[in-house]
């Protein structure tokens, strides 16, 4: 069953896996959920894998130190095996949450531009691409580790990711093409625009400060 299931999120993420599952019978939230809690293991291992690595190595190469050396790389080893563990936990834990809001914003603005589409369909939808997501998860996170390529590949399954999502809010509200894409496009313009805001107004802070501590210290 989970095999059928991790087979169905993988294929979703080809344009006519997508468009196949897009003319099913729609799904309910819950089973969106728990698309998104289930899948949401594989990164958590992934991420947890690396962290066990890195302290497998850092106590191999203590080990030329000696028996203090040794001591020193297994405490350190530890730590990062307990870090890998929370990290993981965090990832199982927030997955479901970070996937609801993100798809709750979709959703109001899907209904702002003249959407009718249920929050539950989209939410069952987008569950798939984002546990397909998941599933390649340690191919992606191994990919981003390579200089420049992990880059390009980083931008450009985004970029696919966005394609999908499209089609996506296009089925459920039937929205037409520029409406489907001001869904997707507005939201990111609008967190850049906060983001640039925020930084601009921390830089005038710190700007500010500085005009202080220089007026202060001429007096």
């Amino acid at each position: 069953m989970i095999f059928e299931k991790v087979k169905g999120w993988v294929s979703c993420l080809a344009p006519d896996g997508m468009d196949r599952l897009l003319n099913k019978k729609n799904g309910t939230l819950m089973d969106g959920v728990l698309n998104i809690v289930i899948s949401s293991i594989v990164p958590a291992a992934t991420i947890l894998m690396i962290f066990i690595v890195q302290a497998a190595l850092g106590i191999t190469f203590s080990a030329f130190g000696g028996l203090a050396g040794l001591a020193a790389g297994g405490m350190t080893g530890t730590m990062y095996i307990l870090i890998g563990a929370v990290y993981a936990i965090a990832i199982i834990i927030l997955s479901p949450v970070g996937f609801l809001l993100s798809n709750s914003l979709d959703w109001v603005m899907a209904r702002i531009l003249g959407g009718k589409g249920k929050y539950s369909d989209q939410a069952f939808y987008e569950s798939h691409l984002k546990a397909g997501s998941n599933i390649l998860a340690p191919a992606l996170i191994l990919l981003a580790m390579i200089p420049c390529l992990g880059t390009l590949v980083s931008i450009g399954w985004t970029i696919y990711t966005i394609f999908l999502k499209y089609k996506i809010i296009k089925k459920v509200h039937s929205l037409s093409t520029l409406r489907a894409i001001g869904v997707i496009i507005i939201p990111i313009i609008l967190i850049i625009t906060i983001v640039l805001a925020l930084v601009i107004l921390l830089y005038g802070m710190l700007f500010a400060s500085l005009l202080g501590l220089y007026g202060l210290g001429g007096r």
